[in-house]
């Protein structure tokens, strides 16, 4: 489950951006926020996926347009510790980032 916090601001960016969120920190044990940069008016999502490939928490983006946001997850307590991988996927546009859960 996650949850969208904040506004859209900027426009004319050029490619999707996902960075790592200074609210909590990498690693996470509770919930994860994570910054991103949108594009365009396409829909995003956002995904953990777990070592093999598999989507463990997934979320869907209908962004008003352009911008910064902040995503959060927080079904972090109901995964295994270890590594993952977050994707964001805009369009053709994909970017990953590894991820460590611990409890």
């Amino acid at each position: 489950m996650g949850r969208r916090v904040g506004t859209a601001t900027g426009a004319g960016l050029r490619a999707a951006r996902l960075s790592r969120s200074t609210s909590p920190p990498n690693p996470a044990s509770q919930s994860l926020a994570v910054a991103i940069t949108l594009v365009d008016q396409l829909p995003a999502t956002l995904a953990l996926l777990d070592p093999a490939g598999r989507e463990v928490l997934h979320r869907e983006i209908a962004t008003p347009g352009p911008g910064d946001y902040t995503i959060v997850f927080d079904g972090l307590p109901t995964l295994r510790p270890g590594l993952y991988f977050l994707r964001l996927s805009q369009g053709i546009r994909s970017k990953s980032r590894r991820i460590a859960v611990v409890h």
